[in-house]
């Protein structure tokens, strides 16, 4: 046991033999340097819980410690025995900063081998780093270089099971497993059973190659396929290529040869991530979608050269058969080299939608049935794009390279500059002498924007600020004080909210007399009068304003606080302070036709108060 291994290990040419638990178990500390080589070692018995080999970072804050730039180095060991219950090599929680070299060596049950990197606390395993390895022990040649390898989802210390071919990987893969292709390969054509995958079965390429080019698959008589998803699956490929090469069909009623009619037929949630997916000379459609939701994300997808069926295409969404709905969603890099074809009758219950939220369009694309069903809100295109593919609050543009594209149209903003954080953050654009009114979809403000909205075009609405606040002047309070002495001094307010919003608070912004140009102070309304028109009645009153001060201004402006029907806060507030005095309100009595006696009275006591 070699705890805290702070410089350099070197473990070579050594035998370990009858091992009951652990050979060798190391915990190196950052910038360690460890190299276990050319050892043999064997378990005392088959089925003896055994790790031969076990080394996991210094334990630092506990379990979780993650190694800082180790250098490790575990090569051209033999590892025999048949062990139980554990890892026969585990390598756990190296930082992503480290170095590791663990091939060449000969492990009798390589499922049974785990290395565990770490990234930030996540923790995944990465049984691939043991390969290439050797198939014999007495053979000192690193033959061993699984096509795929698969990693169960459950843990980070998870078995991994190396298969020859990618069919019999996904053929061996549970619900939530990792497929992990070590190098280009080919073969058969591969089916996805209903319902195999309801959570995942993710296919990361890592940088290869998969070519069809034996048996393909698909239904009876149309056997033409290089890859069959069927539904009640959730797939995800990423990070490589698939090709289409000469084939033969996957069944005698089947009358097919050369590359697939179709490559990828696809009937679940299938996720097309940073893949290359490229059609030969008698494909039709390399992508062909027919039920469930893809996602094409940052892939290039080519067109076969098959021109037989009026493509060939690139992909489709086609609504087929009975099934109830199909959707396609082309976003970030992506390029589609070759024509698009929407298809499908939309009966009850169903949907078929298109939705291209960026990437390069190289050819038209075709729509065989009304409705279309496509919103476009990025994205370049070859041809021009007609007005109804827009996304809604999108608009055809015509770029300077002379491709075509869409701009945001008229009155519409994108919500994501507006709600990119939690609620609480969201804010709202401006424009001179209005109030936000909230989110819609529709110019017309029709349909209003929800919640859970946070992206997309959306149409503001605005009021007139003079709409909800409306100022009905300032007034004196003749029931409380001698005039003589004091008075109150009262500014009037008609106030609403736009339609649909939720009222929260209202009242006033209003500046000290000692400090006229200082910071607003905020003062809330507590005592309103509900009007039948929806509308409040609500006065600002300066209280017991003393004789001395009848002549200084008293300055404010108004506030009205809501929720609009998205979910917006929204506080409008006057865009001009209010600015009055004492007097001024005496004499606006006095000059006023329909002013009582008794007003009149009081409005000459409060002038005859500062004479």
């Amino acid at each position: 046991y070699f705890s805290q291994v702070k410089g350099k290990l070197t473990i070579t040419d050594c035998t370990f033999d009858s091992i009951e638990y652990e050979a060798i178990q190391v915990t190196p500390a950052p910038s360690a340097v460890i190299n276990i080589s050319n050892n043999m070692f064997k378990a005392k018995a088959d089925g003896t819980q055994v790790r031969h080999i076990h080394i996991e970072m210094a334990y630092g804050s506990g379990f979780d410690y993650e190694g800082e730039n180790i250098n490790l180095t575990v090569t051209d060991n033999q590892l025999h025995g048949t062990v139980s219950g554990d890892a026969s090599m585990g390598i756990w929680w190296v930082g992503t900063d480290s170095t590791l070299k663990v091939d060449g060596n000969y492990m009798e049950h390589p499922e049974t081998v785990s290395i565990t990197l770490t990234n930030s606390g996540v923790r995944y395993n990465r049984g691939d780093l043991i390969y290439p390895a050797r198939s014999n022990a007495n053979v000192d040649v690193d033959d061993l270089m699984p096509v795929a390898i698969v990693a169960e989802q459950a843990s980070g210390e998870s078995k991994i099971h190396a298969y020859d071919s990618l069919a019999d990987a996904v053929a061996a893969a549970q619900d939530g497993d990792t497929i992990t292709l070590l190098s280009d390969c080919s073969g058969d054509g591969i089916v996805v059973k209903d319902g195999a995958f309801p959570n995942g079965l993710t296919i990361d390429f890592a940088g290869h190659s998969y070519t069809v080019g034996g048996k393909l698959v698909g239904s009876t008589g149309t056997a033409t396929n290089g890859f069959q998803l069927l539904k009640g699956n959730t797939i995800v490929m990423r990070n490589g290529s698939i090709f289409g090469d000469k084939s033969v069909a996957g069944d005698d009623t089947t009358q097919w040869s050369g590359a697939p009619a179709i490559m990828i037929q696809n009937y679940s949630n299938l996720t097309l991530d940073g893949m290359t997916v490229k059609g030969g000379r008698e494909t039709c459609y390399t992508l062909s979608n027919n039920n469930g939701d893809t996602v094409i994300r940052d892939s290039t997808i080519f067109a076969g050269q098959n021109t037989k069926v009026g493509g060939p295409f690139a992909f489709d969404v086609c609504r087929y058969a009975s099934y109830p709905s199909v959707s396609v969603t082309v976003e970030g890099s992506s390029v589609i080299d070759g024509c698009v074809e929407v298809s499908g009758i939309i009966g009850e219950g169903q949907s078929r939608q298109l939705t291209i939220t960026g990437g390069t369009f190289r050819n038209p694309i075709s729509v065989s049935n009304q409705p279309a069903n496509i919103a476009i809100s990025g994205g370049t295109f070859a041809t021009e794009i007609p007005a109804d593919y827009c996304a809604a609050g999108y608009a055809p543009t015509k770029n300077a390279d002379d491709t075509y594209g869409v701009k945001l149209a008229e009155g519409a903003y994108l919500l994501q500059d507006y709600r990119s954080g939690d609620q609480a953050s969201w804010t709202y654009p401006t424009q001179e002498g209005m109030a936000f009114a909230g989110w819609y979809k529709d110019a017309a403000f029709e349909t209003p924007c929800t919640e859970s909205d946070a992206e997309g075009a959306a149409y503001a609405r605005f009021v007139k600020i003079t709409d909800l606040l409306k100022y009905k002047g300032r007034s004196l309070r003749m029931d409380k004080g001698d005039p003589s002495e004091t008075t109150y001094l009262r500014f009037g307010y008609t106030k609403a909210i736009p339609n649909g919003a939720t009222y929260i608070e209202n009242g006033w912004y209003y500046k000290r007399l000692s400090a006229p140009t200082g910071d607003d102070i905020r003062f809330a309304a507590y005592n309103n009068v509900l009007n039948e028109d929806g509308t409040i009645t609500s006065n600002l009153v300066f209280n017991e304003v003393k004789a001395r001060l009848y002549t200084a201004n008293f300055t404010e402006k108004a506030f009205v606080k809501y929720v609009t029907v998205d979910g917006t806060t929204v506080e409008a507030v006057e865009n001009a302070y209010h600015s009055a005095s004492v007097i001024q309100a005496a004499d606006a009595i006095l000059a006023h036709p329909m002013a009582s006696k008794a007003e009149k009275e009081y409005a000459n006591s409060i002038k005859a108060a500062i004479q």
